[in-house]
């Protein structure tokens, strides 16, 4: 069923003094509760907030007996994820608005990475340390021109460019940048990098080379996770 689009569950029982539905979520969590009577009908609207499987599940009670009985209502996105629908987290809403890409930047870390995102208007650094998954966010200000050309050690590489901006004036989400994930392990590359939201829910997925696409919790601060 496409998203924000109404359906009306029936039901009838046998033998039940009452009722209710309830509504989960992919992860089994409950997200909305109804009191219902043991036979009839409930209109509900379908929102891809809570995730793209909406999930109903009558309960009938009898004195101090449940039975239980679920659906699952797959809820389809009128916009596609830039990394294919399929690698979407099953708790993922559905896209906010096409993703958006432009030129970027990305260099990886012995325990990190670095992004740089001018898509959608954006002029900012990501910062991912693989401790605790945690990503900072910082606004881009590197002028162009200053390099700490600090040397990598053998086989290493130092912070490029606006990484090199950052690595060397700002804080990783837990102590100092070279602490946290050390030197970068490739040169910096200098492809498109894509940003896309999901709605309502202030998510956000980056891609990376090689196909790689990150998740991120929310915000200028959180937590990331790879989903490809």
């Amino acid at each position: 069923m496409p998203d924000n689009s109404s359906v009306t569950l029936f039901w009838s029982t046998i033998n039940a003094d009452g009722a209710r539905i309830e509504q989960l979520n992919a992860q089994g969590a409950i997200v909305n509760n109804f009191a219902v009577v043991p036979n009839g009908q409930l209109p509900v609207l379908l929102q891809a907030a809570q995730g793209r499987s909406a999930i109903f599940r009558l309960v009938a009670v009898r004195g101090s007996n449940e039975v239980a009985q679920a659906i699952n209502i797959t809820i389809t996105c009128t916009i596609s994820w830039f990394f294919g629908d399929q690698y979407a987290p099953p708790d993922a809403s559905c896209p906010q608005s096409l993703g958006a890409s432009a030129p970027g930047n990305y260099q990886p870390f012995e325990r990190g990475y670095m992004i740089y995102v001018t898509a959608n208007g954006l002029n900012r650094i990501y910062g991912l340390q693989f401790e605790q998954n945690r990503y900072i966010v910082y606004a881009n200000g590197w002028d162009g021109t200053t390099i700490n050309s600090t040397a990598a050690p053998t086989g290493l590489f130092i912070p490029q460019q606006m990484f090199n901006w950052v690595y060397y004036n700002t804080l990783a989400p837990i102590g100092a940048w070279n602490q946290q994930i050390g030197w970068a392990t490739a040169d910096i590359n200098s492809e498109n990098r894509t940003i896309q939201y999901e709605a309502g829910s202030g998510r956000f997925y980056i891609d990376a080379p090689g196909g790689l696409v990150f998740r991120f919790s929310d915000g200028d601060s959180g937590s990331w996770t790879r989903i490809r």
